[in-house]
């Protein structure tokens, strides 16, 4: 069963039945799916990604999991920049208004 409220689908299942159907909204892997559109959670997955890419020569990771961590690596910071963007919070200044935004610093004109 799915309910929509707002933007926001909120996903329950009434049996414990294991969906294959990756499409079906009903399935634990669509929810999955839908609570990594949260920005903070995607930001965290990819920093601690790429903090391991960059970890991995030293810790003795074998040459060809870093080639695919790093042909790996810029879809996920691509797909990162794509969920900042379309699910992030604007900001509530204009860029005449403040130049940082997390900095109290008004502008000088």
């Amino acid at each position: 069963m799915v309910k929509k409220k707002g933007a926001l689908i909120i996903c329950s299942r009434k049996n414990n039945k294991s969906c294959s159907n990756l499409f079906d909204v009903t399935s634990p892997a669509f929810c999955t799916l839908h609570r990594m559109k949260k920005p903070a959670i995607i930001i965290t997955i990819t920093t601690l990604y790429l903090l391991f890419f960059q970890l991995s020569p030293y810790i003795r990771v074998p040459d060809a999991v870093i080639i695919a961590m790093f042909i790996f690596a810029p879809f996920l910071l691509i797909y990162m920049v794509y969920v900042v963007l379309k699910f992030g919070k604007p900001s509530k200044f204009t860029f005449e208004e403040r130049f940082y935004d997390d900095l109290d610093y008004t502008r000088n004109d």
